[in-house]
Formats: structure tokens, sequence, C-alpha cells
């Protein structure tokens, strides 16, 4: 029998990942910078490297309170390639 995730189990996470977000967000660049097949990583600034990822955790936080999302995931992540599409 699978086993069910609480609603307190799915508030630590959120909780967790709420603290932790910067040093996400900085992993997540270090990795890229890293990756010889990525271009242009390092040409970017801090806020436009990030672009519209912080706006998704933010969106990753809200369902696992199982608020309501005031944005489209889909659509946020599409701009997101568009824009990293554009940058080359």
């Amino acid at each position: 029998m699978a086993s069910s995730i609480s609603d307190a189990d799915l508030s630590g996470l959120a909780a967790y990942l709420f603290t932790r977000r910067e040093a996400i967000l900085n992993h997540w660049r270090n990795q890229c910078e890293q990756d010889t097949t990525l271009l242009n990583v390092s040409g970017l600034a801090r806020e436009e490297f990030n672009n519209m990822i912080p706006l998704l955790l933010t969106i990753l936080h809200q369902r696992l309170l199982k608020e309501p999302e005031g944005n489209d995931p889909i659509e946020i992540a599409a701009a997101h390639g568009l824009h990293r599409w554009q940058k080359g």
C-alpha cells in the first residue's frame, strides 16, 4: 500500500524550500556555469539569469501549501524559455 503524504509533511517541505531559496538559486547557477554545453551563463546578470525561476518556486510553494496560485506555471516556464532562447 502506498503511503500518503500529510499536509504537515507538505508544509514542512514548503518551509524548508522557502528558507533554502537563495541556496537553491545559487547552486543552480553554479551548476549551469560549470556545464560547458550552456553558453552565455556567465554573461547574464543574476536577475537576468534567475528570470522567472523565483516565481516558479513561489508557485511550487503555493501548491505544496494548497494555496491558490496567482500565475500559470506553464506560461511562466514558457516565458522563461523564450527569454533564454532570445539570449542565445
